[in-house]
C-alpha cells in the first residue's frame, strides 16, 4: 500500500489542496469530499500532485463536458455534468460511473471522461477500494 497523507509535506499538500478547492467550491463538492478522496488516493498508491490533478481533471470534464463525454453519459444513464456533480457529490459520481460501467475498463473506457479516463478510473478504483476492503476487483 502506498503513502498516505501524512507521509507528504504540509506545503505540497496546501498548494495542490487551494487548486482543487477553487475548482469543486463553485460546484458544491466540499472540502471534507476532497480531503477523503485525497485520502484514499494517497493510501492506494498515488501521489499527492497526481491525485489532485485527477481530482480536478474529473471536475472539470464534469463542469464543461464534450459533446462526445454528453452523449456517452446519455447512453450510459449517467448525469455527468455539472448539475450531476452538484446533487450526487464526487462520491456518487463516481460510484455511479462505475455502477454504470460495472466496474469494466473496457466500459470505462468508453465512459464519458474519456479523455480523463485515468483521473475518473483511479478514482472510481479507489472508492471501489475504500468499500471492498483495499481492494478494486475491477483493477485486479
Amino acid at each position: 500500500m502506498g503513502a498516505g497523507l501524512a507521509d507528504y509535506p504540509f506545503g505540497e499538500l496546501s498548494d495542490q489542496i487551494g487548486k482543487t478547492t477553487a475548482v469543486a467550491s463553485p460546484l458544491g463538492v466540499s472540502l471534507e469530499e476532497v480531503a477523503a478522496a485525497t485520502s484514499l488516493m494517497t493510501r492506494n498508491g498515488i501521489g499527492a500532485e497526481e491525485t489532485f490533478t485527477q481530482i480536478n481533471a474529473v471536475m472539470s470534464s464534469m463542469l464543461k463536458p464534450s459533446s462526445e463525454a454528453a452523449k456517452l453519459a446519455e447512453s450510459l444513464g449517467l448525469q455527468w455534468n455539472a448539475a450531476g456533480l452538484k446533487a450526487n457529490g464526487l462520491a456518487g459520481s463516481m460510484t455511479q460511473l462505475i455502477q454504470k460501467t460495472g466496474g469494466s475498463h473496457e466500459k470505462k473506457a468508453e465512459a464519458p471522461a474519456k479523455k480523463t479516463y485515468t483521473a475518473a478510473e483511479k478514482t472510481a478504483c479507489s472508492i471501489e477500494a475504500m468499500r471492498n476492503g483495499g481492494e478494486c476487483e475491477a483493477c485486479q
